[in-house]
């Protein structure tokens, strides 16, 4: 004998519509009715209505932005400057490993002339910890190196 399929659970259509009116999103649509977030969706696309957006404030800018995602925490804008930032520290972070490596005092140098620019709190942020450790390391052993 075969498995019969569940029978689809009735939607209440006015109720749904008066959440959707008011801009809930499917899942918060579905929590409502005490159904599935698949069938407030089909129902929706049956209806050919478009999907809500969560209306959020964004955590950077301070922006009001709109998104299907209920993490979101920034708007686009904010979110591709985070990217960007990310991607400008890690070469930021190579660049005084390899300077470290090749030329500590140099490095020295420019982490103290970014403390008195940027402050403390700055370096640490954007530098890192182990970066500024090994700066102090090699910094520490070329000057107890006998003969300089």
């Amino acid at each position: 004998m075969g498995v019969l399929p569940l029978p689809a659970k009735k939607i209440n259509e006015a109720k749904a519509m008066e959440l959707y009116n008011q801009g809930l999103i499917d899942t918060d649509i579905a929590r409502c009715l005490g159904l599935s977030q698949t069938t407030v969706t089909n129902w929706r696309l049956r209806q050919g209505l478009k999907r809500n957006k969560l209306k959020k404030v964004c955590i950077d800018c301070g922006k009001q932005f709109e998104t299907i995602c209920r993490g979101a925490k920034r708007c686009p804008e904010c979110r591709r400057m985070k990217y960007i930032l990310y991607y400008e520290v890690v070469k930021l972070r190579c660049m005084m490993w390899d300077l470290v490596k090749s030329d500590p005092l140099t490095a020295h140098k420019i982490v103290s002339e970014m403390r008195e620019e940027e402050g403390e709190e700055f370096v640490r942020k954007y530098l890192g910890e182990k970066i500024l450790n090994a700066i102090n390391q090699k910094v520490n052993v070329l000057a107890h190196a006998p003969g300089e």
